[in-house]
């Protein structure tokens, strides 16, 4: 989803910016606003305090729901059942399980973190500066 916004402020490479929401917001899960509201956003392309800016905001809830609900589930079948063919110890295979979670949470916060699945700023509009 790409939005227009205005720049307010900076903070290292994040900007802080102002938008209201469009009949696009409707269907969205990220803020869920029906007045003007602040985002902090991604600013690699050096936006300035105000500016009107294209922000574009990654269409990932559905896909955030998956990794955060259905797949640690599925690591821990995975390890029960890997720990009962591998020991043959229901114990084991529980402790197994629960290693598998941990390691699975430990994959999903580093492979989030690396994406980025945040808002960013695509593109500033130069026929709307002030």
């Amino acid at each position: 989803m790409r939005e227009k916004a205005e720049v307010i402020s900076l903070r290292g490479k994040y900007a802080r910016v102002k938008m209201s929401p469009s009949a696009a917001c409707d269907n969205c899960t990220i803020c869920k606003h029906d007045k003007p509201f602040e985002l902090s956003v991604y600013n690699e392309i050096n936006a300035n305090v105000r500016d009107i800016v294209t922000i574009s905001i990654d269409n990932m809830p559905k896909m955030f729901a998956v990794i955060m609900y259905i797949s640690p589930i599925l690591s821990m079948i995975i390890g029960y059942f890997l720990g009962l063919a591998i020991f043959k110890i229901e114990d084991a295979s529980v402790a197994l399980s629960f290693i598998f979670l941990l390691l699975h949470a430990s994959i999903v916060a580093i492979v989030l973190k690396k994406k980025k699945y945040r808002a960013f700023i695509v593109e500033i509009n130069k026929d709307t500066n002030n």
